[in-house]
């Protein structure tokens, strides 16, 4: 099987940046999405309105976690790495994003 598009999961712990790495050379054709989530603590509705959204209040570390990313992304080959940062439960978040884009591997 060609892998033609792979989603990474990072969280900046050496096993996931050692994920990338290896997802790099493992598929040297496959275009890498570098995904980071960031937690979204379950609200409850009456309150969902009265509370920023986590995302939104972390936009400054969604900033740094961006230029970790981008740093990422140019040291595996920026011509075929994207990357993002999304929020909700890291699980359910990456498989979500992994089947948004159509990828042939979340790792």
């Amino acid at each position: 099987m060609q892998f033609r598009k792979i989603v990474v999961g990072l969280d900046f712990t050496d096993p996931s940046l050692g994920a990338a790495r290896w997802v790099a050379n493992f598929a040297p054709d496959a275009e890498i999405l570098l995904a980071h989530v960031v937690r979204e603590p379950r609200v409850p509705s009456y309150v969902r309105s009265q509370i920023p959204s986590t995302f939104e209040s972390k936009a400054s570390g969604a900033s740094a976690v961006r230029g970790g990313l981008r740093a990422l992304a140019n040291l595996i080959g920026s011509d075929r790495v994207r990357f993002d940062v999304v929020a909700g439960d890291p699980p359910s978040a990456l498989a979500q994003f992994a089947n948004q884009e159509r990828a042939d591997l979340l790792c």
